[in-house]
């Protein structure tokens, strides 16, 4: 059973980014569009097998592209929440450990595959396969 992916766009990332500068602070303002939109288009190509892989797609390219001038972070993980959130997961809770773990995606500390399968534990350990 293929399982039908809801994306996100440019346009949900950058309203998602305003949000979190509004509660937060920061600078507002978008560095390099280009690499917003690298971010943003990767959980499309196909090669990616899950959910929660997906979801640290996204968070992983916008945290590690540093598309905004601020608030990269906060925007990659409200991105990655939201994702699941639109494909079935609307009790997901990704709490205060969530900081710190993006933090260390920020500095190299953490990997994408590793970033995958703190998803898949946030999403009850099935990371729910596409296919």
């Amino acid at each position: 059973m293929k399982f039908d992916v809801v994306f996100v766009d440019v346009d949900e990332v950058l309203a998602a980014h305003s949000r979190v500068l509004a509660k937060d602070g920061g600078q507002d303002g978008v560095r390099d569009r280009g690499l917003l939109e690298s971010a943003v288009m990767a959980p499309r190509t196909g090669y990616y097998n899950s959910l929660a892989e997906l979801a640290a797609v996204y968070t992983h390219g916008i945290v590690k592209n540093h598309p905004f001038l601020d608030g990269n972070k906060r925007t990659g993980l409200t991105i990655g929440g939201a994702f699941l959130k639109t494909n079935g997961f609307p009790r997901l809770k990704l709490g205060n450990e969530w900081i710190r773990h993006i933090e260390r995606l920020a500095a190299g500390e953490l990997s994408r595959d590793e970033l995958t399968a703190l998803f898949t534990a946030a999403m009850g350990g099935d990371p729910v396969a596409l296919e």
